[in-house]
């Protein structure tokens, strides 16, 4: 089963706070950022969660950050079985130009069928083919 991101940050003070929505806006700027001390995996967890930011500045910093992730790193994460379910269906619902991001979300047994609906106008026959060998 996925973890979650409240269940993924329980190691990481920082990490949870941000990603409950507690953290006060130095922090939340800092991590925008991508200069706190956290690992990759956490990092690319708490951009995305702060790219919906209220305030514009926290989230275009956050989109800059999340705009430097190569498309194989997510996609490396996007592949491991216990990937947070808040990952997999942000990549899923923007995946029209990523094709590596694409085939290791449709491979990852923890998509749910929500986060396949959001990603079928962006597929392409040979990934319609990978989604359906796969839900056989």
């Amino acid at each position: 089963m996925p973890a979650t991101d409240r269940d993924a940050s329980a190691g990481n003070p920082l990490v949870a706070a941000i990603l409950q929505g507690n953290a006060p806006r130095p922090l939340r700027l800092t991590a925008a950022r991508g200069v706190l001390p956290i690992t990759r995996i956490d990092l690319l967890r708490v951009v995305v969660s702060l790219a919906a930011d209220p305030e514009a500045e926290i989230r275009e910093a956050a989109e800059t950050t999340l705009a430097g992730f190569s498309e194989s790193e997510i996609a490396a994460q996007m592949s491991e079985a216990d990937v947070s379910v808040e990952l997999l269906r942000h990549f899923a619902s923007d995946t029209a130009s990523r094709p590596a991001i694409t085939e290791a979300i449709l491979g990852n047994s923890a998509t749910t069928d929500d986060m396949l609906l959001l990603m079928i106008p962006s597929l392409t026959t040979p990934l319609i083919d990978q989604l359906l060998v796969n839900q056989t």
